[in-house]
Formats: structure tokens, sequence, C-alpha cells
């Protein structure tokens, strides 16, 4: 699988591991949840001489 765009392959410029902090809040009403959650990135997702990633 690739993930080129422009003739630049993305998938070789990132890493293949991320580790992150998951912050999150639900609710539960009833049946009924609410759930909103945010991975805050505490590694770079590119490597070293990589394409600059947006």
């Amino acid at each position: 699988m690739s993930a080129k765009v422009e003739d630049v392959d993305y998938k070789d410029a990132c890493k293949k591991m991320n580790i992150s902090i998951p912050i999150g809040v639900s609710y539960e009403f009833s049946d009924f949840v609410i759930d909103a959650r945010y991975n805050l990135g505490l590694t770079k997702v590119n490597k070293e001489g990589g394409p600059h990633i947006h």
C-alpha cells in the first residue's frame, strides 16, 4: 500500500509508531452516551530528513 502525493511517498516518511495520551469525557443518560476524545501526541510523526507533513 502506498500514500503518494505528487510523487512523494508519505508512508515511508512517517514513523510506524506514535505514543500519545488519550484525553476524553463522556456522559451517559439512560441508553444514550455522548463521548468526546482527543489524543495528545508525545512523539513526532515524521522521520528525520523526510518531507514536511502538514
